[in-house]
C-alpha cells in the first residue's frame, strides 16, 4: 500500500511502535475490547438483520458486511455511524476493496517488487492505487476538519479527538495530521477487508455444510437463547461455534500471504541465510493447508 512509511500497517521501527502504542491506548479508552464495543456490534447486527429481513430479493453477500464493520470501527475512531444504505459509504467501501485487488496480497507484482512503482507505475496498478487513496484521504480529511471545528479539549469524543488534543497540548511529540490520516485509513482498510471477507467465507462454508449449520444454530440457541445478543462472556461455553470460525479461517486463508516484514538482522533458517533488511512474506495459505 502507499502510506509513505506512516501508520501502523505498513510502517516499522520506532515510528510504528510509538504510533501503535498511542492508537491502542486511545482505542481502549473509547471502548475497544470492552462491553461498549460489544454494544456497537450488537446494534450493527440488529440493523443488518432488519435490512435482510425486509428484502424479498436474492442478496449478493460479497459486500454484505462492509458498512456494518466500518460503522463499528468508525464509532471508535470518529464517533459516528452511517446508514446501511448510504451511497457515499458504499462507494468508499468499493474503493477499499478495489485497492486490495490492485495490490493483490496473494501474489501481485506491486507486493513482491514494490520498486517497480517508480518505473512502470501505471502497468502495475500503482497509479490507480494513488487515485483511490486520494479519494479515501479526502473523506478522512473532511472528517478530521469537522472534528477540529467542534473539538472540546477536556472532553474527547473519539480517537480523532484524542489525537487532535494531543497535538494541541504536546506539539513536540504529537503525531502529525498526515499520520493521523494514514492511521484512519489503516483502520478502514485492514478492518473492513479482512473482517468482511472472513464473515463472507464463514457464511459460505456454513451454507455448504447444513449439518454444521444445524449444530451451530443449536449451540447458539442453547447458550444465548432468543432474547439477547451473543456476548464475549459466552465464548467459553460455545466451543463448537469457535471451532467452526477457526476452521473457516484456516480453510479460507482470507489473507493467503501476510503483510510484508523485514529481517532486522542477518539470520539463518535451516539451510538458508537471510540477509539483514530482506523483505519477508509469510505464506499463510501454505501454513494453513500444508
Amino acid at each position: 500500500m502507499d502510506h509513505d512509511g506512516l501508520g501502523v500497517v505498513f510502517s516499522d521501527g520506532q515510528c510504528w511502535k510509538a504510533t501503535r502504542g498511542v492508537l491502542l491506548k486511545y482505542l481502549k479508552g473509547f471502548g475497544y475490547g470492552t462491553r461498549s464495543m460489544e454494544a456497537y456490534i450488537a446494534e450493527e447486527c440488529t440493523d443488518l438483520i432488519k435490512l435482510l429481513s425486509s428484502s424479498r430479493q436474492p442478496i449478493i453477500v460479497n459486500d454484505l458486511f462492509d458498512i456494518s464493520i466500518v460503522n463499528i470501527l468508525w464509532r471508535l475512531v470518529a464517533g459516528t455511524r452511517y446508514d446501511l444504505k448510504d451511497i457515499r459509504l458504499k462507494k468508499l467501501c468499493h474503493m477499499i476493496k478495489r485497492a486490495f485487488k490492485v495490490v493483490d496480497m496473494s501474489g501481485g507484482v506491486m507486493n513482491f517488487m514494490p520498486f517497480l512503482r517508480h518505473i512502470i507505475p501505471g502497468a502495475i496498478g500503482y497509479t490507480e492505487l494513488k487515485e483511490l487513496h486520494e479519494t479515501l484521504y479526502s473523506f478522512i480529511k473532511e472528517t478530521i476538519k469537522e472534528h477540529e471545528k467542534n473539538i472540546i479539549t477536556k472532553d474527547p469524543r473519539d480517537v480523532i479527538d484524542a489525537f487532535l488534543i494531543e497535538s494541541i497540548e504536546n506539539k513536540a511529540d504529537a503525531i502529525s495530521e498526515e499520520e493521523l490520516q494514514v492511521v484512519c485509513l489503516d483502520m478502514l482498510e485492514a478492518g473492513m477487508e479482512t473482517v468482511g471477507n472472513t464473515a463472507v467465507f464463514l457464511l459460505l462454508h456454513v451454507s455448504l455444510n447444513p449439518q454444521v449449520q444445524a449444530r451451530l444454530r443449536q449451540e447458539i440457541d442453547d447458550v444465548v437463547g432468543p432474547k439477547r445478543s451473543p456476548a464475549l462472556v459466552d465464548r467459553t461455553r460455545m466451543v463448537y461455534t469457535e471451532a467452526v470460525i477457526m476452521e473457516a479461517l484456516r480453510i479460507s486463508s482470507v489473507a493467503p500471504v501476510g503483510i510484508p516484514h523485514m529481517a532486522r538482522e542477518k539470520t539463518r533458517l535451516k539451510n538458508y541465510v537471510i540477509p539483514k533488511d530482506t523483505l519477508i512474506l509469510l505464506a499463510l495459505h501454505d501454513l494453513h493447508n500444508g
